[in-house]
């Protein structure tokens, strides 16, 4: 008994021993694998730093695990560059905070929160120190030349001194001043944060917060207008008309902006356009939708200047495009489009033989009706022989369907939803019938037109069935116009002819180009050109532009009337008489000037000639002549003078008096008085007067 226990305790010793053994080899085994991977690891990776004399030094990591190799080195270099630009925005501040606070303390806080927000965007010359991936986790150690940063620093700060005396020089031309401000905006956004200030005139100004308030100061004074902003299209096909996008400088005078870079982009649904385009010299520019790639049944594109196109550096930079995205969306125009999943009706075609024509020859000409109208339209259309092939199944005698349910019934058989009817009569060499589009679901008329031709069969399917299908398909898909404006009593005049008074709503239009004058008393006058298509409708808001004192006036400072001109209407027709008469004594007077001078000149020069002549004069006669020649040409020379300082006085006395008169009488109201001139004649004599009516 006490054998077998011995053996037994004996066993349990082993068996503890084998298993201490087991855990400790393990454990060295755990232990030397942890030992030599860490041993393997970089010193700047277990430690987090790393310091490199005269240099800036950002790390970063990133989990590998469930990213792909681009994706988790950029997340780490991302890391590693916000740590260098937090460094760099430290160091800016030490050295200008004091500079913000003694120059325009009003200025701290934007340029503090732009300074930090931007710190990252640009960092020119960074260098890769090293890098490190355990298999799970990958770490970068990125560092940037101190003394590189400051030279770009300084660089740019210069570049930005620069951009700003263009900017300066160019405030009359409004889109190269957008270009010299987003370029130097740029500039001072890769100088980080530093603040730099140049002397004006009025006093120092920063200009970390100059390019920003000035850029939205200009884009604040544009007028944009968008043409065809509501428009009905079909999936997989292109909008009728074009999206057209207008844009004007506003301040003192009114400016077209040419050459303005403009970008469409689609801010609902998917279609396929040319995003980027420039202004024309009527300051408009426009895309055209070529396809409609998404079902959805409402889309919208949105058009606004595209100031990121003046960078100097065209690659992405967040804030710099955020914030000029920002400014310039103050400005922009969107454009809705209908659309149906739709990509064409489909549609079947029958010519009902009346009387006069002969057998077989609805079918010649039914055959060239669906050439043409699948030529000419949208729709879908059945052939003839298909459409024959299953009436002839049905055992359905087309040819003698007479009544509206017949025609409803052989619509059902084909299985259209609407069909085209042609009735047709012959008397003699003319073609008379009825056109007509009946919708099977319903049984309506949906649309119907007379039509007629005088000629052969021939001359018929080559000439009239493509007019008889234009007529009857454009007026099945009239454009419609509507107008409204929030001024009093505007007129429009289209092409020439009177459309009355706005509002008008729905009016029905044919295709083509429109070019429409809207005025109203008091309000500047207003043209806008319509490319219209079929199907297509335009709703606009039109909004005049009140006429004023200051314009008047520097229309009369540009040249005499102008101003006058500007500010005549049908009630105050007098400005438009005294424009003419300061623009005809401006021209009389200018021609006149220079023609006085010109005389002048000649007059001076023969004073020279006779002036030399005198002093290499010898002889006491020819002294004493060539005195009298110099005295006599003198005089006329001064005389000359004279005259031209008098005329050239009397014309701009007469520009100041423009510039006067175009100010101080101008219409103070210009629904109050009516100016009526008349001509009176009782049969002995004639006489003119004007009636002054005051409106209450």
């Amino acid at each position: 008994m006490n054998t077998i226990k011995t053996i037994q305790k004996e066993r349990l010793l082993n068996l503890n021993y084998i298993n201490l053994v087991f855990s400790l080899s393990f454990f060295l085994l755990f232990s030397n694998h942890i030992l030599a991977q860490s041993s393997s690891e970089p010193s700047w990776v277990t430690q987090g730093q790393k310091k490199i004399t005269g240099y800036y030094v950002g790390f970063g990591s990133a989990s590998t695990i469930g990213r792909s190799e681009k994706e988790f080195k950029q997340i780490a270099d991302e890391s590693a560059f916000l740590e260098i630009s937090n460094q760099i925005s430290v160091n800016i501040y030490g050295a200008s905070k004091s500079v913000l606070y003694e120059d325009e303390n009003t200025f701290i806080n934007r340029t503090e929160f732009e300074s930090q927000s931007s710190s990252i965007a640009e960092l020119e010359g960074l260098e890769l120190e090293d890098k490190y991936n355990n298999g799970k986790r990958y770490f970068v150690m990125w560092k940037l030349s101190k003394r590189k940063h400051e030279k770009n620093i300084e660089k740019y700060s210069k570049l930005a001194e620069d951009y700003y005396k263009s900017a300066s020089s160019s405030i009359l031309n409004a889109v190269t001043e957008l270009g010299y401000l987003v370029k130097g905006y740029e500039s001072i956004l890769r100088a980080h944060g530093k603040v730099i200030t140049v002397s004006s005139i009025d006093g120092n100004v920063v200009l970390n917060t100059y390019f920003p308030s000035r850029l939205e100061q200009i884009i604040s004074k544009i007028n944009t207008q968008a043409t065809n902003t509501l428009q009905s299209g079909k999936k997989g096909g292109a909008l009728p008309a074009p999206l057209v996008f207008q844009a004007r400088y506003n301040e003192l005078i009114s400016q077209t902006l040419v050459g303005l870079p403009v970008k469409f982009y689609t801010s609902e649904g998917e279609m396929r356009f040319n995003a980027a385009t420039m202004t024309n010299s009527k300051g408009e520019c426009e895309t055209m939708v070529t396809n409609i790639i998404s079902e959805l049944p409402l889309q919208k594109i949105t058009a606004q200047i595209d100031l990121s196109s003046f960078k100097i550096n065209s690659t992405e930079n967040v804030f710099l495009d955020r914030k000029l995205n920002e400014i310039s969306s103050l400005r922009s125009e969107t454009y809705a489009i209908r659309v149906t999943a739709l990509t064409a009706e489909r549609i079947a075609v029958k010519i009902l033989p009346q009387e006069g024509i002969p057998s077989g020859e609805e079918n010649f000409i039914n055959e060239k009706f669906i050439a043409e109208l699948k030529k000419l339209t949208d729709y879908t259309v059945i052939e003839r022989a298909l459409m024959e092939d299953v009436l002839k199944e049905n055992e359905f005698n087309a040819e003698e369907c007479s009544t509206e349910e017949c025609q409803v019934q052989i619509g059902k058989i084909l299985a259209v939803r609407k069909m085209i009817y042609v009735l047709l009569w012959k008397y003699g060499k003319e073609y008379n019938g009825t056109v007509k589009l009946v919708n099977i679901e319903s049984g309506e008329n949906e649309h119907s037109e007379s039509v007629f031709y005088s000629g052969s069969v021939t001359n018929l399917v080559r000439e009239g069935v493509p007019q008889w299908i234009r007529s009857f398909y454009s007026r099945l898909n009239s454009a419609k116009i509507t107008l409204t404006s929030g001024n009093p009593t505007v007129n429009i005049f289209s092409n020439g002819s009177d459309w009355g008074r706005l509002p008008i709503f729905d009016k029905e239009v044919d295709q083509g180009d429109y070019s429409l004058n809207f005025s109203s008393p008091g309000y500047e006058s207003l043209t806008r050109n319509y490319r219209v298509s079929l199907g297509q409708q335009i709703n606009q808001q039109i909004n005049l532009r009140p006429k004023t004192r200051s314009r008047a006036l520097l229309r009369s400072l540009l040249f005499p009337g102008l101003g006058q001109y500007y500010s005549a209407d049908k009630d105050h027709g007098g400005r438009k008489v005294a424009g003419l008469i300061y623009a005809t004594s401006a021209v009389i007077c200018i021609a006149g000037s220079g023609y006085l001078w010109n005389e002048f000149a000649t007059a001076n020069n023969d004073y020279e000639d006779a002036k030399n002549n005198y002093l290499q004069a010898t002889l006491l006669a020819d002294i004493n002549n060539g005195r009298l020649d110099m005295e006599k040409k003198h005089q006329i020379s001064k005389d000359a003078q004279s005259t031209a300082f008098s005329i050239t006085g009397i014309t701009l006395g007469l520009w100041l008096w423009s510039t006067l008169d175009a100010t101080f009488f101008f219409p103070n109201d210009y629904t109050t008085f009516s100016v009526t001139p008349n001509i009176n004649t009782n049969g002995q004599e004639t006489f003119a007067n004007i009636t002054i009516s005051k409106k209450f």
